[in-house]
């Protein structure tokens, strides 16, 4: 979601309940949102804010133009990733090319950690 620079909230706890319910496993925001404590799917965002927004278009909630999301262009048919460390956003040809690199930095960084486990440095 771009909010265009709001810096009134696009998304909480009703807006995470409705896209649950919708099968929406999670939400990328551009900007603020709110209730984080009651959210019902992982949210993502740049900001957190206690300021409600209002609704500017309703509509299906359905489109198929890019967007930027904190400075980062997403495309329709881009795979996107989150976790507690952040949000990964590629098309499918560009995590085909970076997964074997990143395979072998997963399997180095455990190797390292289980060195050190064992009192290795």
């Amino acid at each position: 979601v771009n909010t265009g620079g709001s810096t009134r909230a696009v998304a909480g706890s009703l807006f995470t309940t409705e896209a649950t319910r919708r099968g929406v496993n999670g939400i990328v925001v551009d900007g603020p949102i709110r209730d984080v404590a009651e959210l019902e799917c992982f949210a993502y965002s740049t900001k957190i804010t206690p300021y409600a927004g209002t609704v500017q278009h309703v509509g299906e909630g359905v489109d198929v133009s890019s967007v930027q999301c904190a400075g980062v262009t997403v495309n329709p048919g881009d795979i996107i990733f989150g976790d507690s460390d952040g949000v990964l956003c590629g098309s499918v040809d560009t995590f085909s090319a970076c997964l074997h690199d990143a395979e072998h930095i997963v399997a180095a960084e455990q190797r390292l950690i289980e060195g050190m486990k064992v009192g290795n440095s």
